[in-house]
């Protein structure tokens, strides 16, 4: 029996196969069957048609005599935010970027191979582009309602009614961290609508805790 998740990267849909598509990337988990109109999936997270880490860096101090190396980073070169000294007001409307290591495992890896997703959210509506390692493009569609999760600052709970290339529904939460220069945000979304037999995070869960966990949380900057 086919299973077919929404991740949106905005839990973002995963599509097998090449040529471009107006989809927002869906992605689609199977089981043993394919299907010839499969997407990435949505970041919007995983959905029917599917709809959803990143690298860290330690600072060197340098010896007892007092020298210190200042900002030195080890680890992978990758593309990371710094702090600044003040945190501003960031909203979730606006475009963000996944790319290379920020990509969701679910995502990145075979049959989507997504290389880079751009969410944009208008106050009411959101698109969601998503690219192959084949050069080929994704699309998703639709409207988005967010409150915020209680006690926190900066977590939400999100529902996307994704109207293309599909209907389907998506939930999960997210989170903003606008101490970071540019802003960060973690994402967590999966499709529940129709049933795809995953459950969506709550404002009680922590980041990759509920199945498929880590694999379908991706992480973007603010553009």
């Amino acid at each position: 029996m086919m299973r077919r998740m929404m991740i949106l990267a905005l839990a973002i849909t995963g599509c097998s196969g090449g040529g471009e598509s107006t989809t927002a990337a869906e992605t689609v988990a199977d089981t043993g069957s394919t299907s010839s109109d499969t997407t990435p999936p949505d970041e919007t997270g995983p959905q029917t048609d599917t709809t959803p880490g990143t690298g860290t860096g330690t600072t060197a101090v340098g010896s007892d005599t007092g020298d210190t190396e200042a900002d030195t980073t080890a680890g992978e070169e990758t593309a990371m935010a710094t702090t600044t000294g003040e945190c501003p007001d960031v909203e979730l409307v606006g475009e963000w970027l996944s790319e290379g290591e920020n990509v969701a495992p679910l995502l990145a890896g075979a049959p989507f191979n997504l290389v880079s997703i751009q969410a944009i959210f208008d106050e009411v509506t959101y698109e969601v582009n998503s690219a192959d390692a084949g050069g080929s493009m994704y699309q998703q569609t639709g409207t988005w309602t967010a409150d915020p999760c209680p006690g926190t600052e900066n977590k939400f709970h999100i529902v996307l009614e994704q109207t293309a290339p599909s209907a389907l529904t998506a939930e999960g939460i997210y989170e903003i961290d606008p101490c970071m220069d540019p802003a960060m945000m973690r994402y967590e979304v999966i499709q529940v609508m129709p049933d795809i037999g995953f459950v969506a995070p709550t404002c009680d869960d922590d980041f990759g805790t509920v199945d498929p966990g880590a694999d379908n949380t991706q992480v973007y900057v603010r553009q």
